[in-house]
């Protein structure tokens, strides 16, 4: 079960891997894949890297209630 969840987003991509590198080693997980966009902004290219990170807790059911009988 997801409880929380956090966007990062930088326009350095080595930025962004510190700062999802470091999300990871507190718990953190990515959530779906990296998103990359590139405005243009004062006719350049602005480019905008994002990655959506989740905590997740295991869910209070069994594994048991999911086998197959």
């Amino acid at each position: 079960m997801i409880t929380e969840y956090d966007v990062i987003s930088e326009n350095d991509v080595v930025a962004l891997k510190a700062r999802v590198n470091q999300a990871l080693s507190e718990g953190w997980q990515p959530y779906e894949g990296l998103q990359v966009s590139v405005p243009v902004i004062n006719g350049a290219a602005a480019p905008l890297y994002t990655q959506v990170l989740v905590k997740i807790v295991p869910s209070p059911q069994s594994e048991e209630e999911f086998l197959v009988k």
